[in-house]
């Protein structure tokens, strides 16, 4: 079994509350500071921040988005400039990005898509019982797990 230390922080000047990496960068959302930072891991250096009031969770893919308690904002990978802000339903949870559709776990609907290329909602997926829980996608399907009654959903991708 390896042993080590952890590379010292990189200081962020926020709080993180929530985090994802990708190649060479880290994005943390801090929800105390409504903020979004982007670091470069391989510099140990902060890149760009952008203010995302009411900022809970992010995802990336060729964007970043950062899920707040009623929208999904969508930012520039360099810079972090805003490029689109959807009206979510509900109570927005996490957030996961598979290609170029994001989806959204939330109370009602239980899951809202988003077209990443249009920044338009393409499909709701509703639960009478639903709340909050996790959103990942693996084997061709969406995986939802729901904080009621510890249930974990499967919805099939949709060709597009």
């Amino acid at each position: 079994m390896a042993t080590g230390h952890p590379d010292p922080p990189i200081d962020l000047r926020v709080p993180g509350t929530d985090l994802t990496a990708t190649d060479d960068r880290a994005y943390v959302v801090s929800r105390g500071a409504g903020a979004l930072v982007s670091a470069d891991l391989t510099g140990r250096q902060v890149l760009a921040q952008s203010n995302v009031a009411d900022a809970r969770a992010v995802a990336v893919a060729d964007e970043v988005w950062v899920l707040t308690g009623s929208e999904l904002v969508a930012l520039e990978k360099e810079g972090l400039k805003e490029t689109a802000r959807i009206p979510i339903d509900g109570e927005p949870c996490p957030v996961a990005v598979d290609g170029d559709r994001v989806f959204v776990n939330g109370t009602t609907p239980l899951l809202t898509e988003v077209d990443a290329t249009t920044h338009q909602v393409s499909r709701t997926v509703t639960d009478a019982n639903s709340e909050c829980g996790d959103v990942h996608t693996a084997f061709d399907s969406i995986w939802l797990s729901d904080n009621v009654g510890d249930v974990v959903y499967r919805v099939p991708l949709q060709m597009k």
